[in-house]
């Protein structure tokens, strides 16, 4: 009896040349796949980047000095979304007022008058808990004040006493993806 001994023919071939149409078109496929899962996940991350960018909170503090109106200290959210509100510092000449936003507005308004010779009273003042919303657009005020005597004093003379002593405010917020930002107005060198 004989034996015959039956050898594929593409045993003697190389890897890519034993692929069938089938494993070609298999490969191809699974490439594409590949390739439009990866361009997906980078168009997913950049929506994402600019879902945060245009929801971003932009907390800026502005100083109203006195004159018909009472003088006050207040927030304002220009960016495009939500600020929550974690911590509030106030600084003056590098100092920071400590105690509760109360205390620290009351205790720094009382300093401006003070060295400017222009006494000042607060007439109101807020409160705000850690996370307290400030929503787009929106400002809220810290503390309200006036000057000590109904007399209009120099109001030069306490513009020129913040600049001199650098009255600073440090707002720091969360925008609502949790990211935490720090504002501090006026920046070095700069004056409210």
């Amino acid at each position: 009896m004989d034996t015959l001994l039956i050898v594929p023919a593409t045993a003697n071939q190389g890897f890519w040349q034993s692929f069938t149409v089938d494993n070609w078109i298999s490969l191809f496929s699974s490439l594409l796949t590949f390739v439009i899962a990866a361009a997906a996940l980078g168009q997913w991350r950049s929506s994402q980047k600019a879902h945060r960018q245009e929801n971003t909170p932009i907390v800026k503090s502005d100083f109203h000095f006195p004159g018909v109106r009472p003088g006050m200290v207040t927030l304002t959210n220009s960016g495009l979304g939500p600020a929550l509100l974690q911590e509030i510092n106030i600084f003056l000449g590098g100092k920071k007022f400590e105690g509760i936003l109360k205390e620290a507005c009351e205790e720094a308004i009382h300093t401006i008058g003070d060295t400017s010779g222009a006494p000042l009273v607060v007439t109101r003042n807020y409160e705000y808990q850690r996370g307290y919303p400030i929503g787009r657009d929106e400002t809220i005020r810290l503390v309200e004040f006036r000057f000590f005597n109904e007399s209009r004093p120099n109001v030069g003379a306490i513009k020129e006493e913040t600049e001199k002593k650098s009255l600073q405010i440090e707002v720091v917020y969360q925008d609502i993806f949790g990211r935490r930002h720090v504002a501090l107005d006026p920046q070095p060198g700069n004056t409210l």
